[in-house]
């Protein structure tokens, strides 16, 4: 009860409703696919990258994820 209390007085001093928080939290949480695939990718880029010795461009990069079979625009 007392932590209810503290954390209603906690987000009227912010100024955002107590739904307000939850619902951006919700937000801010969640992992959506296309986010998941695009973080992956960029480990991907990366690895190919310092394989590279840090030579290959953004042209190499994306002839060497094709060939892996990724559907990737340049």
């Amino acid at each position: 009860m007392v932590c209810v209390i503290m954390f209603n007085g906690m987000c009227d001093y912010v100024g955002i409703s107590r739904s307000g928080y939850y619902q951006r939290e919700k937000r801010h949480n969640h992992q959506s696919p296309r986010k998941l695939r695009k973080k992956f990718i960029q480990g991907e880029i990366k690895a190919i990258w310092l394989k590279s010795l840090c030579i290959y461009g953004a042209g190499k990069i994306t002839q060497e994820l094709r060939s892996k079979g990724y559907k990737i625009a340049e």
